[in-house]
């Protein structure tokens, strides 16, 4: 008995140690999973509720369920797909979280689903309104898989190497877990096993995930990461990294050529305008002036406020015309 009680004793002080040891943000986000899981497999229920917090595009418009695009993300209703979320929220987060901290975690995942969710949403009723196809808008996207994607984006830019999962000699680096989930995500909606808009969430999440990682988390008193490490094309493998960084170079180029183009028409008009401006306050004091001279030979105060009562109008009407313009 004392031999099964240490054994049982053993296991408990194992359990503890490694829920304690989960950060409060990855907790929380384990919880939602469990309980959307469960509360969405209840008989007679499930059904209704999941389609409330799911991402149902005819519905976040249709009955302005908006709030959908942020729950899609934590609500499971598979039990595989359960364990898969669980265990990779656990790994990741326990990574991430601890070198972020509990607020930048939280931010991140709230500006990664949102982002998925509004695009996903937006995407949706464009091919809807070019396909006509009803799925297109009502059935369900919904689970943490994208959110695992944009987590690999994360943990890529702080550990590259580290491994995710290794058996034996082959092993899941954070490198390509991105593109890895897009992938699988891919073969599963051509095989008709997910709809397109699972595809479209995933995508979505892992570039909204990049995007503010590069340009706009501020940590350390840094704003984003230009690191060539964290370049876009490093999350592709080396045969195609070069196709894929002249292929951003070239976008690149040409949105900064439209840049600079805009820019100086912007000027130019700029400069146009001023230039009218000028040209009317010079023809105004000139008016001024003659009136000054010619005097009217009255009385002197009277007759200057009036005139310049009637130039301000004047510039007032000419200032309106060139921003007409």
């Amino acid at each position: 008995m004392s031999g099964s009680s240490g054994g049982i004793g053993e296991v408990r002080y194992a359990v503890s140690s490694t829920v304690g040891s989960i950060p409060p943000v990855t907790k929380a986000v384990l919880s939602c999973l469990v309980l959307t899981c469960v509360v969405c497999n209840l008989p007679f229920i499930g059904a209704s509720i999941a389609s409330v917090f799911a991402l149902v595009p005819g519905y976040t418009f249709g009955k302005m369920y908006v709030w959908n695009v942020i729950t899609f993300a934590f609500v499971e209703t598979s039990l595989v797909a359960l364990a898969v979320s669980c265990t990779a929220v656990i790994v990741l987060g326990r990574v991430l979280e601890p070198m972020w901290g509990s607020a930048e975690i939280a931010t991140f995942l709230f500006v990664v689903c949102l982002s998925s969710g509004a695009l996903t949403c937006s995407t949706s009723v464009i091919v809807f309104s070019i396909t006509r196809a009803p799925y297109i808008l009502f059935d369900p996207v919904n689970g943490f898989a994208p959110v695992i994607a944009a987590y690999g984006v994360a943990v890529k830019q702080l550990l590259p190497e580290y491994d995710i999962f290794s058996l034996g000699n082959t092993a899941i680096t954070s490198r390509y877990l991105p593109l890895i989930l897009c992938g699988m995500q891919f073969v599963l909606v051509v095989t008709d096993v997910l709809t397109v808009g699972y595809l479209f969430s995933m995508i979505y999440c892992v570039v909204s995930a990049y995007v503010y990682l590069r340009f706009i988390q501020f940590r350390d008193g840094v704003r984003g990461d230009s690191s060539d490490a964290f370049a876009f094309k490093m999350f592709f493998p080396e045969p195609l990294q070069s196709i894929i960084g002249a292929v951003l170079n070239t976008a690149s180029a040409a949105f900064n050529k439209l840049r600079s183009a805009k820019s100086g028409g912007i000027n130019t008009q700029h400069q146009k305008a001023t230039a009218a401006s000028a040209s009317v306050e010079h023809r105004l004091s000139a008016d001024s002036v003659v009136l000054d001279m010619s005097g009217g030979g009255g009385d002197v105060s009277g007759g200057g406020d009036g005139d310049q009562v009637d130039a301000d109008r004047r510039k007032s009407r000419a200032m309106r015309a060139l921003d007409e313009r």
